[in-house]
């Protein structure tokens, strides 16, 4: 509650956070629940979930689902081609996805929980969002595939090229990552017992991929750095779709 005895105002909330707002958050803030339901509904916000509203005139895409799924669930980090696409990084498919802890499963709206280990190095925030970085982002397509659609995202990352975010577009960003530092989320595996598995896409067309306008020696470094991603990609791990 503020000072002046006012709840929280539920517009200034939102636009801290994506548009979305949380139940148990304006309650913390000093609403009623009688007269926090009648304005939720009565001004137009939409229910993603039980607890989780959009402020009225958002859509409810991919980067709101982002910041619902998060606010209720804390402990989820953004990952896989929606960290990628946070990160400015080209990938050709695009979902809403999380790095979760193993256990029991939250409930969930619009996307896919890995079950993965993560180390806090490997976690940084974006626009307000955890998210993994762009190394373990990298490492996590790679083992999870398909192939083609990973080294599209693994090319991008490695490159200079034109930004796609909003308030960069038009501008060339620099690479990303490099591939050494890709390998290193591989190198370190995942923990045993973990649910499920996850595969490590193919590495035969990559080899090709790597050598492609490279000259020699570049082209065997470059190729030796991801054949350590891809050795070390074969470990447990697991992915549960959201309801």
């Amino acid at each position: 509650m503020t000072r002046t005895g006012e709840p929280v105002s539920l517009t200034g909330l939102a636009g801290a956070q994506g548009g979305v707002v949380l139940t148990a958050q304006a309650l913390a803030g000093g609403w009623d629940r009688r007269q926090l339901n009648r304005c939720l509904l009565g001004d137009g916000w939409t229910r993603i979930g039980r607890g989780i509203w959009a402020e009225p005139g958002r859509a409810v895409d991919g980067v709101t689902l982002l910041w619902a799924n998060q606010l209720a669930h804390p402990q989820l980090v953004v990952s896989h081609t929606a960290a990628a696409v946070l990160h400015d990084i080209e990938t050709s498919a695009q979902c809403v996805e999380f790095i979760g802890p193993c256990g029991r499963r939250p409930t969930m709206h619009g996307g896919v929980l890995h079950r993965l280990p993560l180390g806090a190095e490997e976690i940084t925030t974006l626009a307000g969002l955890r998210v993994t970085t762009v190394a373990r982002t990298m490492a996590d397509l790679l083992r999870a595939g398909p192939r083609d659609e990973a080294l599209v995202a693994v090319e991008s990352a490695v490159s200079r090229r034109p930004s796609r975010d909003v308030d960069t577009v038009g501008r060339r960003r620099e690479p990303c990552t490099t591939l050494g530092e890709i390998a290193r989320p591989g190198e370190r595996g995942c923990a045993p017992g973990h649910e499920g598995s996850t595969r490590m896409a193919g590495d035969g067309g990559s080899e090709g991929w790597l050598a492609c306008g490279d000259d020699r020696p570049a082209a065997d470094e470059r190729r030796g750095a991801l054949r350590g991603v891809t050795g070390a990609a074969h470990h447990p791990g697991g992915a549960a779709a959201l309801p």
